[in-house]
């Protein structure tokens, strides 16, 4: 038997341990226990991150309910994509048939429990509401759980953060309007068409009853204001208004016909014209 030296400290060279499943040595076994140590503060890092995200993803979806911040996005199983935006204040919130809240004409369409997303097609002026008699109205639509609806909501009851309009101005009919350019103002609108129901209105070549008629507008069509006139007699307001708006000025229109019409018609929600006066 070779005598052995229990003194000597030298590590086994690999001949020596080549397949006598010798026991690691000290640096494999540091270095194994440094490689769980990396993978197991790998794995809680893992953890802290992904529940980081969470928590953050919840307040953000949290504050959009809270926070008066706009939402951009679209739906695109809509023919009119538009800006994403939640209902805020008193519940339910109503969707009208049209711009007020204030005529019988104008049905609940249906109601949203807020905060519910809602996308803004576009804009104009109708019945004012709330404290500071907010008269911007959007036309928008409302989707849920395997069902749709669309018609108007006043700008009182969104949460955009801005008191001016996201949207352009509304064309066409209220109905189903269309989406024009600019934004709504005081003096322009653009307005509905008040008529009786079954009626149209003539649009005039001049601002007086007997002149000649150059086309029709419904109930509901949508119009743009260019300027205004007084003339000698009044003209019936619609039953939907009442007697009070009726009044003996004219207002010219551009769109969607050029011509003139009774301001009584305009649902402008104002006694008198907001058109400024037509020059001489």
């Amino acid at each position: 038997m070779d005598e052995v030296d229990v003194n000597d400290s030298s590590e086994p060279t690999t001949s020596d341990t080549a397949g006598l499943g010798a026991p690691a040595t000290g640096s494999e076994r540091r270095r194994s226990v440094t490689d769980g140590v990396r993978r197991f503060r790998g794995w809680l890092i893992g953890i802290v991150v992904v529940a980081i995200a969470g928590t953050v993803t919840g307040w953000l979806q949290d504050g959009f309910r809270r926070v008066p911040e706009i939402v951009f996005g679209s739906d695109s199983s809509s023919p009119h994509p538009g800006r994403k935006v939640f209902t805020a204040g008193e519940n339910p919130i109503v969707v009208y048939s049209g711009p007020s809240d204030q005529l019988d004409a104008y049905q609940g369409v249906t109601s949203l429990v807020t905060p519910s997303p809602v996308f803004l097609r576009c804009s104009l002026r109708g019945a004012p509401v709330g404290e500071k008699m907010n008269p911007l109205w959007y036309f928008v639509e409302t989707r849920g759980a395997g069902s749709s609806a669309k018609g108007w909501v006043t700008d009182h009851w969104l949460n955009t953060g801005t008191g001016r309009s996201l949207t352009p101005s509304c064309l066409g009919n209220i109905a189903d309007p269309t989406v024009g350019s600019g934004v709504p103002n005081g003096s322009a609108g653009p307005f509905a068409v008040i008529v009786d129901e079954g009626s149209a209105l003539a649009v005039r070549k001049a601002p007086t009853p007997s002149s000649a008629s150059v086309g029709t507008l419904e109930r509901g069509d949508i119009v743009v204001l260019v300027c205004s006139v007084a003339s000698d007699s009044v003209n019936p307001a619609p039953r939907a208004l009442g007697p009070a708006a009726s009044n003996a000025e004219w207002d010219r229109i551009e769109k969607p016909i050029a011509g003139w019409i009774p301001d009584s018609n305009v649902g402008s929600n104002s006694p008198s014209s907001v058109a400024p006066s037509c020059p001489s």
